[in-house]
């Protein structure tokens, strides 16, 4: 399983390579710092528990735009949406190129 996630991670980050990087650059950071790195442009996350749907926006700047809120943290924009603490880094989905969803957590490896 991780390296089919280190592989889809490279699919959508440009290469092996670009994926080593950012992968390396990632684990050292913390929040919007980390997934600044992961990102590079503005994409939907989506999040799902107890049958609800919730949908939040990655920022290039790795803020995470919520009911019009910012947060600097995916587990700060997971609490937001579900009221609960929640490990947003499982909780958020990453769109792929080809209509698949992975966690963020796998971005960060």
């Amino acid at each position: 399983m991780r390296r089919a996630s280190s592989l889809l991670h490279a699919e959508i980050s440009g290469g092996r390579a670009a994926a080593g990087r950012r992968k390396r650059a990632a684990r050292g950071s913390r929040g919007a710092d980390a997934l600044s790195v992961l990102s590079g442009h503005r994409r939907k996350l989506w999040g799902e528990r107890n049958g609800l749907s919730y949908e939040a926006t990655l920022l290039q700047s790795g803020q995470i735009r919520y009911a019009g809120a910012l947060y600097d943290s995916p587990a700060a924009a997971a609490r937001a949406a579900t009221g609960r603490v929640t490990n947003g880094w499982r909780f958020w989905y990453y769109p792929l190129s080809r209509g698949e969803w992975i966690q963020l957590y796998n971005l960060k490896g």
